[in-house]
């Protein structure tokens, strides 16, 4: 569930980001020197994006990638909106921004939950499947924006918002991987360690009902009774073949069991 519905949430914010692409040329068309200028707005989003993602690398966020997913879809929607509304370069320029510090998050969070999610046999096509999707989406997305676009600019970045908006929902359906990281511990039912025994294992549920120190006299691991007594058989054949090659006369040959 949590891997379909992080699917299902991208797929959807793709096509929002779609309609975003073919708005930026259009945009510098309207309101900077040329379509061009619309084109660099993309490469800005792109370094935004990149920047985000190196300064995450370091510092990762302290929350679980389903929440930063949620937060992205939030921060493009609030970058549509600027857009929509802006009619000057400075105000265009902090939209693509924005666009870029929550695309590049988003990427990374959702390879974070594919991978947290699906099996390890099917993780490459899970991967590719899931790419695939989201290329379907983005593709609808800019097939919805051409004529969009042509009727009403700030209607077709608004709708690209509402859009986001939708994807957020998916998204937050699932509240409690949005609070806190991945705790692997939860994974294997409740453990813990007895920081008392120093030789002693992770323990599961119940602690055990005696502490035995190592430096006690007879206590050894769990698996050493076992062995000690393999240990102990093993000498006494070898000391029984040795009686028997002492006993027998110089020259006789003594058949000992192997």
């Amino acid at each position: 569930a949590p891997l379909r519905r992080a699917t299902v949430a991208s797929t959807i914010s793709c096509t929002g980001i779609g309609m975003v692409t073919v708005c930026y040329p259009l945009l510098g068309a309207a309101y900077l020197r040329g379509p061009a200028d619309g084109a660099l707005l993309l490469t800005v989003l792109a370094v935004a994006s990149l920047l985000a993602n190196a300064v995450f690398a370091k510092k990762p966020l302290p929350w679980a990638p389903d929440r930063t997913v949620w937060l992205s879809m939030l921060l493009l929607a609030a970058s549509c909106v600027l857009a929509a509304a802006a009619h000057d370069v400075t105000p265009l320029v902090v939209a693509a921004v924005l666009a870029g510090f929550a695309e590049g998050p988003q990427l990374t969070a959702l390879f974070a939950i594919r991978h947290r999610e699906a099996p390890e046999h099917v993780r490459a096509q899970v991967f590719t499947t899931a790419a695939s999707v989201k290329i379907t989406g983005l593709a609808a997305g800019a097939a919805l924006a051409g004529p969009l676009a042509a009727w009403s600019l700030p209607a077709c970045l608004l709708t690209a918002a509402g859009v986001q908006l939708v994807a957020a929902c998916f998204s937050r359906s699932e509240r409690h991987r949005l609070r806190t990281p991945l705790d692997l511990g939860a994974v294997a039912g409740p453990q813990r360690v007895d920081g008392r025994a120093p030789g002693q294992r992770v323990v599961g549920g119940e602690q055990p009902p005696q502490h035995l120190r190592p430096a006690e006299p007879g206590v050894r691991e769990h698996g050493d009774g076992a062995r000690q007594a393999l240990d102990h058989a093993v000498l006494h054949q070898e000391r029984g073949r040795d009686v028997q090659l002492a006993l027998a006369p110089d020259g006789d040959q003594v058949a000992v069991a192997q």
